[in-house]
């Protein structure tokens, strides 16, 4: 068994980390703290003020938001990002977002170290698998989180 657990030791590691956080934010609700850097948490204010006025796929029209500003210069609904925020509350929307980048993080350094180990890929999906969940845990503008997320899959390609 301790066998078993070493070989998918990297998978646990990622599997528990997203069942911990499901299961915080399902006993805290949004009574938690979100990790914000810098000014990164701008866009969850915008997207949200965007739910509240229904200022989705409506242009040309003000924003009550910076004296005024036109709905044009605000996200585009064209952004799965985006449609997080159309689908679901902000908060909701935020967390999927967050749990997403690291599925997505995790599955893109493994495939880029399919495609660069090739035949050694065995001995090293652990590491790869870590990687990849360490490198979705890095800090950034949340609206970019799944581009980001994706630079290992582009690399692969």
């Amino acid at each position: 068994m301790f066998c078993a657990i070493k070989r998918y030791l990297a998978y646990l590691c990622v599997v528990t980390y997203i069942l911990i956080v499901i299961i915080y934010v399902t006993v805290r609700g949004e009574n938690i703290y979100i990790q914000v850097h810098d000014n990164l948490d701008s866009a969850i204010a915008w997207f949200k003020m965007m739910q509240d006025y229904d200022l989705f796929f409506k242009h040309d029209v003000n924003v009550p938001f910076l004296g005024g500003i036109s709905r044009n210069y605000l996200r585009s609904e064209l952004k799965a990002y985006t449609w997080l925020y159309i689908l679901f509350p902000a908060f909701k929307a935020y967390v999927f977002a967050y749990l997403l980048k690291i599925i997505i993080s995790v599955t893109g350094a493994i495939y880029l170290a399919k495609v660069v180990l090739k035949n050694e890929f065995g001995k090293y999906k652990n590491i790869a698998a870590f990687c990849g969940f360490l490198y979705a845990l890095l800090p950034n503008y949340p609206e970019s989180a799944f581009s980001f997320a994706s630079i290992p899959v582009l690399l692969a390609i």
